[in-house]
């Protein structure tokens, strides 16, 4: 009998999870980031769950977003 396998939950998140994680269409979640409603992705194209989380709440900084845009420019 094979043992079953732990599971994961990201903290990072792709495209298409973020916007299942916050019941949206691409298209809505796309839209939200590109008018600043939410982050932007950080690095290899992720988006924070914790980020998320905060941009719905409407708990997050601007100094959360700019620390990201400013992580982004340097790589």
């Amino acid at each position: 009998m094979t043992k079953p396998k732990p599971k994961i939950t990201p903290q990072f998140l792709r495209q298409l999870s973020a916007a299942l994680y916050l019941d949206m269409t691409v298209k809505e979640f796309l839209a939200a980031v590109a008018d600043g409603r939410l982050p932007p992705a950080g690095p290899f194209d992720r988006w924070d769950k914790d980020a998320l989380d905060a941009a719905m709440r409407g708990t997050a900084t601007d100094r959360l977003f700019d620390d990201q845009d400013a992580f982004n420019s340097e790589m």
